[in-house]
């Protein structure tokens, strides 16, 4: 099924005989004779002058009225049962019904009888307005009138049931007057007609004569066609091939009839044809080992697609595959799914094949567009759809994929960039702050150390020990400079290695005020010069050649202690005081200058507080037209909205989670949900309160409340918590959702099949990438699939490639599938696969036996009043 033009590209020919057919016979006989090969069906057209109206003065005030025959007619037909039939009741035009007997007209319609009409007519006027007229033949066809009821008459016969088609030509019928006696019957004309003809100068002339049509509220299956009053080289617009009209069909009489049943799906007016989906599977080739089979738990047989080459298209827009159970139809569709996504079938992970030289790869046995590469396909196998129904957060993650898809400005993909950017800042943010806490503790215990080492030098404080220990606080000081200095090279070795590094992108956070990653570079690689100049090292190691004099100056001072009669552990208290004082002194001087730049960092910490409020409205954005679609398909199914939403209720869990997690951390205390919800339940995680209105409000009256209120009076713990409580407010990625509601109510509170029908609509309506569903009509009405997701599917499809799998005929044939595989299965257990359309007449029977065939081409027939 293609799109064709009417007859631009020479593939339809709609052939005017005015009341004669001897133009039809004529190009016919050609076509027979072998010629004509760029034409590919030619249909008979009888153009009639209807002897209604003459409200204008223009000579184009009778309407002209078209019957298009199907080529299933012969020529005898058409001749003896409708243009003999009509002999009698030929008329002239009624302003020269002077000419004839009672307005009727005597002779038999011919070239000859026609001339002599149009040269009475010519004559009859003075002989100075003849020159306004044509030829004798052409002013014979101009006067040469019909009766509207009596070609109606004689298209109700049996002969032309189902075989013809009428139309109007637009501008004529335009050029009929609207007034009070001709407006009803104007406009009964034109709505009984199946197509308008026209012949525009141009698309902006025919989209605006369809407008006017619309805008009157009258029938607007309007075709541009090639009036072809001229030849193709003409500059003139009624030439041979100029045409606007672009019909999808097969190139048939019926494919034209299903064209007017479904004019604007079908039918399509503009200079370039329309542009399919972008992303999609034109064929797929089969060409399996005669020996294949199939193995399911403990049995095996004969692979349905072994030995025949089978190779099969896909309309860019609808395909259905239909057949019997077990004729291969989900086979099909699950062979596409494990080529283009390997090992992630689940029919083809429980069923295996194999030949007699083995197991054998699916990969190597099915082409798809002849190898084309980065093929993406959604595949949605039998009762997956349910189980969508079942599970709102898989339906929500399903959501949030298509929607990333269809996002083109990429909005979603940049709000969440700047969502994750934020939380990994303030998770450094959060390390700062517990960073801090242990480093205030260092130097508060560091800070008592001091202290009591003081205590026990000044208990010994005299002129002979402080001589001792003079030198050694000297050397000390020394040390620990000089042990510092080396900590903090080989911290910064380290970092400069990573600033270094091509996989780094941003500055270390220890030295990127410092160094730019260019100059990192140049330090790094001189301290690699370094690493490996032994000389250099061996200078650099005499920097620790005091060591030996303080052990010497140690010994010194015990000595003395001994000699004043220290017990043991005083002496070795009393010997090591001098030292751990200047280190205490150091470490805290070093912790105290670090609590003093983390507080730096904490201060130039800028919070955001509207990331989830930002992606809250991006996402709305997004959904706003998808959800204006869902509300206007029908009144057979209430609509339905996609709602976005940050998941609350999972992270007030984990906040109660954390929580028992400090209470087992701290407390060693047991986990018990139930008393963490308690304590905490006048508690608006949202909007923390202050610490002192926060530590007020937890529940005291039970044994992880009290423990917490002791945990959280202290400030450092309170401001972290508070801190990851915003974190998580924050993390859009972990708690955003999409809430669906169907008739405004919560989908979780509808049926299943109603859940079923929204999950369809999502899964079809939200993404790019042909979709392949097996079997989709499970759990859902037929009369809603008719009724609602038909008109989901005819929208979609022209956007987006649809492969069905599928028993339900108002799929197939409401969905107005483009391109349909009827499979069977043979006598040798092989699949048979036969390609078809809705207007392919051989092929009716089997859709008529689908599930609801019989109502499906009922109510196509019928919708549109045709």
């Amino acid at each position: 099924t293609v799109y064709f033009l009417l007859i631009k590209s020479c593939v339809y020919l709609l052939n005017p005989s005015y009341i004669f057919l001897d133009g039809y016979k004529k190009v016919l006989a050609a076509k027979n004779e072998g010629r004509l090969q760029n034409i590919d069906l030619l249909l008979p057209v009888i153009e009639l002058r209807l002897d209604m109206f003459g409200g204008s003065r223009s000579n184009l005030s009778r309407a002209n009225f078209h019957i298009i025959f199907s080529d299933k007619l012969s020529i005898e037909t058409i001749e003896s049962q409708f243009l003999n039939a009509l002999q009698q009741d030929y008329n002239v035009s009624p302003h020269k019904s002077e000419l004839t007997e009672e307005g009727k007209w005597s002779g038999i319609p011919t070239i000859e009888s026609l001339t002599d009409l149009g040269q009475k007519i010519i004559d009859s006027v003075p002989e100075t307005e003849r020159n306004h007229y044509g030829s004798p033949i052409e002013e014979g066809f101009n006067n040469h009138c019909v009766s509207l009821k009596k070609v109606q008459q004689l298209l109700s016969s049996p002969y032309f049931t189902g075989k013809f088609l009428t139309a109007l030509g637009k501008t004529e019928w335009a050029d009929i007057k609207w007034n009070d006696q001709s407006i009803a019957t104007k406009k009964t004309l034109i709505n009984n007609v199946d197509l308008v003809f026209i012949s525009s100068a141009n698309c902006e002339s025919l989209i605006k004569a369809r407008k006017s049509l619309v805008d009157s509220d009258v029938n607007s299956r309007l075709l541009d066609c090639s009036d072809a009053h001229r030849l193709s080289s003409s500059t003139d617009k009624d030439k041979i091939g100029k045409c606007y009209t672009w019909i999808k069909s097969d190139t048939s009489f019926e494919g034209l009839r299903q064209a007017v049943h479904l004019y604007d799906d079908r039918v399509y007016l503009a200079e370039e044809s329309p542009i399919s989906p972008l992303r999609k599977i034109t064929k797929v080739k089969l060409e399996f080992p005669i020996d294949s089979q199939i193995t399911t738990g403990s049995t095996t047989s004969s692979f349905c697609f072994s030995g025949t080459e089978h190779t099969i298209h896909f309309s860019p827009n609808l395909t259905c595959i239909i057949g019997g159970r077990g004729t291969g139809k989900s086979t099909l569709l699950n062979l596409l799914h494990e080529k283009v996504y390997p090992n992630q079938n689940t029919f083809f992970n429980e069923n295996k094949l194999s030949a007699s030289s083995g197991a054998i790869s699916i990969d190597d046995f099915v082409n798809i567009d002849d190898g084309e590469e980065n093929l993406q396909i959604e595949f949605i196998e039998q009762n997956q759809i349910e189980q969508f129904a079942a599970d709102p957060e898989k339906l929500t993650e399903a959501t949030f994929a298509r929607l990333l898809k269809i996002d083109t400005s990429r909005s979603i993909l940049d709000a969440e960039g700047k969502a994750s950017y934020y939380l990994t800042a303030l998770d450094s943010h959060i390390e700062l702050h517990k960073e801090k806490t242990k480093t205030a503790e260092r130097i508060q215990d560091f800070t008592k150390s001091l202290k009591t080492n003081e205590r026990i030098i000044a208990s010994l404080e005299n002129d002979d020990y402080s001589s001792l220990t003079k030198d050694l606080k000297i050397l000390s000081a020394e040390n620990e400079a000089i042990n510092r200095s080396q900590t903090r090279f080989v911290e910064y070795t380290k970092e400069l290695s990573l600033l270094s590094s091509s996989k780094v992108e941003t500055e270390s956070p220890l030295v990127f005020d410092i160094l730019s990653k260019e100059l990192a570079v140049e330090v790094f690689s001189s301290i690699k010069k370094y690493e490996n100049n032994t000389r250099l090292k061996t200078e650099v190691s005499k920097f620790n050649c005091n060591k030996p004099e303080i052990e010497s100056k140690k010994q010194a001072i015990e000595d003395y202690l001994k000699g004043k009669g220290l017990t043991k552990e005083n002496l070795n208290d009393a010997t090591n005081a001098t030292e751990r004082v200047e280190h205490l002194s150091v470490n805290i001087e070093i912790e105290t200058q670090k609590l003093a730049e983390i507080d730096a960092k904490i201060r130039g910490f800028t919070e955001i507080n509207n990331i989830a409020d930002h992606y809250r409205a991006t996402i709305t954005r997004i959904l706003g037209p998808i959800n204006s679609f869902l509300s206007e398909l029908g009144t057979h199914v209430k609509p339905i909205r996609l709602e976005y939403a940050f998941n609350y209720k999972t992270l007030l869990y984990d906040i109660h989670n954390d929580l028992l997690e400090i209470y087992a951390t701290v407390y060693n205390g047991k986990r018990r949900m139930d008393s963490i919800v308690k304590a905490f339940e006048n508690i608006d995680f949202k909007n923390l309160p202050s610490q002192k209105k926060f530590v007020a409000a937890i529940d005291p009256r039970n044994k992880i409340g009290s423990s917490l209120i002791t945990f959280f009076s202290n400030k450092d713990n309170y401001d972290i918590f508070v801190l990851e409580v915003k974190r998580k407010l924050s993390d859009i990625l972990k708690y955003k959702t999409i809430n669906v509601f169907y008739d405004d109510k919560p989908i979780t509170a509808t049926s299943f099949g109603q859940r079923c029908t929204t999950a369809i609509v999502i899964l079809i309506l939200l993404g790019n990438t042909p979709i392949i569903i097996d079997e989709p009509e499970a759990h859902l009405d037929s009369s809603l699939i008719a009724q609602y997701l038909v008109n989901i599917l005819k929208s979609k499809k022209l956007e987006r490639q649809i492969i069905f799998a599928s028993h339900n005929a108002n799929f197939v044939i409401n969905g107005d599938a483009e391109l349909i595989h009827i499979l069977d299965m043979g006598d040798d257990g092989k699949t048979q696969i036969t390609s078809s359309t809705i207007e392919n007449l051989e092929n009716r029977e089997r859709l008529l036996a689908l599930e609801g065939g019989k109502e499906a081409f009922k109510l196509r027939e019928t919708r549109y009043g045709i």
